[in-house]
């Protein structure tokens, strides 16, 4: 899902009239940090969903994860945007840790969008 919001991010981007170099001009601090965290949420997402790691060792393979997006997204606070996902992912990993490495999804947010629970088929989402 992160993936889909990049992409979806770009089109638009593109679509209003912006352009590819301009992307390419930004320049982040702690662009490795920043990128390996992504990708490695992204992957793990993927082994989790796969039931590849046993309950007790999803904490401790998030929580460096999210912590480390965080800092890296907060290191870039200059930039628009920056400090607000730097917070929500804090509170996303805030919310996970609290909840046993799980993302803590809400029943009745799930009915508001029309959507059944028994559809879901996250390892990452309870």
């Amino acid at each position: 899902m992160p993936a889909f919001g990049v992409l979806l991010g770009l089109v638009l981007g593109l679509l209003l009239g912006g352009s590819l170099d301009n992307v390419i001009a930004v320049r982040l601090r702690w662009l490795p940090v920043l990128i390996m965290s992504a990708v490695g949420l992204i992957i793990l997402d993927a082994v989790l969903s796969a039931g590849a790691i046993p309950d007790s060792r999803r904490l401790w393979l998030i929580v460096p994860a999210y912590l480390l997006l965080a800092l890296a997204l907060l290191a870039n606070r200059s930039r628009p945007g920056l400090t607000a996902a730097a917070l929500g992912t804090a509170a996303n990993g805030i919310a996970i840790v609290v909840n046993g490495g799980w993302m803590p999804v809400w029943q009745p947010s799930l009915a508001a969008a029309g959507i059944n629970p028994n559809t879901i088929h996250s390892g990452f989402h309870r």
